[in-house]
């Protein structure tokens, strides 16, 4: 895949992604590399997934949900 590609992941991807990455122990570098995803995307997605006024308009998942208990 090219550098200059953008990947658009699901909503279903990414809240259980954040949530893995706070929750599991590890860092969230390897918690990425596990996942195969760039920690700074990672980063992003903890940082927006956290917030419950986002969380509140990403409600098309059940994933969501259960992020809100971290």
């Amino acid at each position: 895949m090219s550098k200059d590609q953008k990947n658009n992941y699901p909503l279903e991807f990414k809240i259980p992604s954040a949530h893995l990455a706070v929750e599991s122990g590890k860092s969230v570098a390897q918690t990425a590399r596990d996942l195969g995803i760039n920690h700074n995307t990672l980063h992003g997605w903890i940082e927006k997934y956290s917030d419950p006024n986002q969380l509140a308009l990403s409600r098309k998942s059940t994933f969501s949900s259960n992020f809100l208990q971290f």
